[in-house]
């Protein structure tokens, strides 16, 4: 099990302030974050780009996934990151706000035919 960094969670969570549309990466291996990947979609209204405004959701980091309200969303990402030995847990945000965390679990096989696949 692997906690992220009190400085890492920082940077996590005013990364996803700064996203209107998008998702924030957060890869794992040997149980470590090793990497965040930022993809941000900038949407457009008759070719000029919108700004999600302050109504919009702008800054719902402490938005807990259904069912586990009083959660802040620092504990929700913590505890499913933990769950990664190798792979990734995406962060979805829309209007500037978290809606959705996905997780793909990758398995290292071992001993096959060699080391590795």
């Amino acid at each position: 099990m692997s906690d992220i960094s009190r400085e890492s969670m920082n940077y996590i969570l005013q990364e996803i302030k700064q996203i209107n549309f998008g998702q924030l990466t957060l890869v794992a291996q040997d149980r470590k974050l090793v990497q965040v990947e930022r993809f941000e979609k900038i949407r457009l209204k008759d070719g000029v780009p919108v700004q999600a405004g302050p109504t919009a959701g702008r800054g719902r980091v402490a938005v807990a996934p259904a069912g586990q309200e009083g959660r802040r969303l620092e504990d929700v990402i913590n505890k499913e990151f933990a769950k990664l030995a190798y792979g990734r847990l995406n962060i979805i945000i829309q209007a500037g706000g978290v809606i959705q965390l996905e997780k793909t679990e990758q398995q290292r096989f071992t001993g096959l035919y060699g080391e590795g696949i």
